[in-house]
């Protein structure tokens, strides 16, 4: 129309899409006033084109199962990982998108629930990796929400691993997240970090704001702890941003503050030292180490160090009156 073509030039071109939409339309207008599909005689035209459309769509379906069997007879026999799911974007390219798109995805989907079903009894730790790869495979997808879906799925199912008595719902989605991502950082630690770093970037490829960031989940925990008096607690979390982070001076001085208050002054000392090795102008350690010498007995190094926290910060409470009193 926009090259001047009159109305009965695109019906002679049309061919039979032509005659066919012709079709479709009253059919629409008999449905609308209430005539029902089985009390019309309808006609379309059928040509090989449309075959052939079929006969791609029953390979492509073909090719589902075919991949569906294979992945699972390979995953329970020989434990490798499912590769059907990275194959879906090619495979379903050619189905025409919408509400049949949306059936075989689903059906698929299923099929690879089930597995997980039958797998988790006893090989449950595989399952969350496995539940993260389908959604990355469904990512490509037009329709992006089965891979959200099943990425939240993993992450509960990750979250009753390693929390069994806190399980996590997620019927309500809109408070779901929220409740979600705090019960992830109330246990994800360093080893999770392979795990994290494929759902953080699963959320940034679905367009998600939200990434859980274990070094800084690990020291706010760590401090959290410690001013609830949980100090061994404290210390494994400060131990955990350490194993991500070597070169964190405020980690080594938390850590070096909940070992003093256990009595474990030189293990303080070794993470006050490790602290003013990375930041030598860390006043607050300086004054933390004298504490420690001093409840050892090495008064001199108490001093010393009670000094080089005045140089660099005189007005630092306590201790001018600390260095005295050694």
């Amino acid at each position: 129309m926009a090259l001047g073509k009159t109305q009965a030039e695109i019906e002679k071109r049309g061919g039979d899409n032509e005659i066919n939409l012709k079709i479709w339309e009253e059919e629409q207008s008999l449905r609308e006033a209430g005539i029902e599909d089985d009390e019309l005689e309808i006609h379309y035209k059928i040509n090989r084109k449309h075959f052939e459309d079929l006969y791609q769509f029953l390979i492509t379906c073909h090719c589902l199962v075919a991949g569906w069997i294979a992945d699972t007879h390979h995953l329970f026999l020989h434990d490798l990982t499912p590769l059907l799911p990275q194959l879906l974007p090619n495979l379903t390219q050619n189905i025409p998108e919408g509400e049949v798109t949306d059936e075989v995805v689903g059906v698929v989907i299923s099929g690879y629930e089930k597995i997980y079903q039958a797998l988790a009894v006893e090989r449950s730790h595989w399952v969350p990796e496995l539940m993260l790869k389908l959604a990355q495979g469904l990512v490509n997808l037009p329709n992006q929400s089965w891979a959200k879906t099943q990425l939240f799925n993993s992450v509960e199912y990750w979250l009753k691993i390693r929390n069994p008595r806190n399980p996590v719902s997620l019927r309500n989605r809109v408070f779901e997240e929220s409740e979600l991502w705090d019960a992830v950082n109330s246990v994800v630690t360093a080893q999770d970090l392979d795990y994290i770093e494929n759902v953080n970037n699963l959320l940034a490829i679905l367009g998600e704001t939200h990434r859980v960031n274990i070094v800084q989940v690990c020291y706010q925990r760590g401090k959290k702890y410690c001013q609830e008096g949980e100090y061994t607690l404290g210390i494994d979390d400060f131990t955990q941003v350490l194993l991500l982070e070597t070169n964190s001076p405020d980690a080594n001085y938390n850590r070096g503050l909940a070992y003093s208050k256990l009595g474990q002054y030189q293990a303080a000392i070794e993470d006050y030292n490790q602290s003013l090795q990375l930041n030598p102008n860390y006043a607050e350690a300086y004054n933390n180490r004298g504490n420690a010498y001093y409840k050892l007995g090495e008064y001199e190094k108490a001093i010393a160090d009670y000094n080089s926290c005045l140089a660099l910060n005189p007005n630092l409470p306590g201790v001018a009156h600390n260095r005295d009193v050694v």
